[in-house]
């Protein structure tokens, strides 16, 4: 079930011991790239028209690791409908400096994106950041009014690890008010099952999946999804060595047998890293998924 060849179930080398991690290709990618994206965020049409609340602690005083993030608000008079922005990086790096293009984006097209950090493995373990992305949704609706926030339209997008956190955190509250009411996920690897012997993962988690195998698989969001989960838009590179590209259509499986709206992208070529800072067809595709399902009509 695994692929030996990725870079998510390789073993780690001793020598270099964080070398291999998803974290380590992202950080690579990211001082490659980050000219590009700026590119991108600019053909979107980013501007300076919302504010930015930078720093905002949102979880409780009693949280193990307090957490923070920046608040990017639109201009107007709202009530806005609201994403929470979760980075990638392997469980165990990265910060939401990665997601801040995402983030403008979603604010200039009339969403209050909330961009947060979350806590990391090897320090902490699932489902520790899982409970900060609830968090992070619990803080938006407390202050909904003054945040102009409309609390009944909340939603979230995260990349890889982020995916994988957000997805998670929205199919596996069963409350009666559902937490999120739409998900973007891309690069998100779903089912822990097809890397039995990946070192990230196994730090994640806190043990290996031959001594965990329940916990393996309570983390994996395919195996989570039920006829309750919110509308999902994912999308995932064809030339992904990091995350499997099956992910995708294993995941939009198990959300069609569930009656789960689902839509998907599949990008040709690209790979991990290349999708995250050049699919700007896949972020377009997002942006207006979550124009239908979180902007009421009117």
């Amino acid at each position: 079930m695994s692929d030996p060849s990725s870079p998510i179930a390789r073993p780690r080398p001793r020598p270099f011991p964080r070398a291999v991690t998803l974290g380590a290709w992202i950080a690579a990618g990211a001082a490659v790239c980050a000219i590009a994206w700026t590119g991108a965020a600019l053909a979107f049409g980013a501007s300076p028209s919302h504010t930015l609340q930078r720093d905002v602690t949102y979880t409780p005083a009693q949280w193990p690791q307090a957490q923070r993030g920046d608040l990017y608000l639109p201009g107007g008079a709202g009530p806005f409908p609201a994403v929470v922005v979760v980075h990638g990086g392997g469980w165990n790096s990265r910060d939401r400096q990665d997601m801040v293009g995402i983030s403008q984006l979603l604010a200039e097209n009339g969403f209050v994106a909330f961009n947060i950090d979350y806590r990391l493995a090897p320090q902490f373990h699932h489902p520790a950041p899982v409970e900060d992305v609830r968090a992070a949704v619990s803080y938006l609706r407390e202050h909904a009014r003054s945040l102009k926030i409309d609390p009944a339209h909340i939603g979230g997008w995260g990349y890889s690890a982020g995916a994988h956190l957000v997805t998670l955190a929205a199919n596996s509250d069963r409350g009666a008010v559902p937490l999120m009411q739409a998900v973007v996920a891309g690069g998100m690897p779903a089912d822990f099952r097809r890397y039995p012997q990946s070192p990230i993962i196994h730090e994640y988690i806190g043990a290996s999946y031959t001594d965990a195998k329940a916990a393996w698989e309570a983390a994996s969001p395919y195996l989570q999804v039920s006829p309750d989960d919110p509308p999902m838009f994912i999308y995932h590179g064809n030339g992904d060595l990091i995350v499997q590209p099956e992910e995708l259509t294993a995941m939009q499986a198990a959300l069609q047998r569930n009656g789960v709206e689902v839509e998907v992208r599949q990008v040709p070529i690209l790979g991990h890293i290349a999708v995250f800072y050049f699919s700007e067809a896949s972020r377009r595709d997002a942006i207006a998924f979550l124009k239908r399902k979180l902007k009421p009509p009117g």
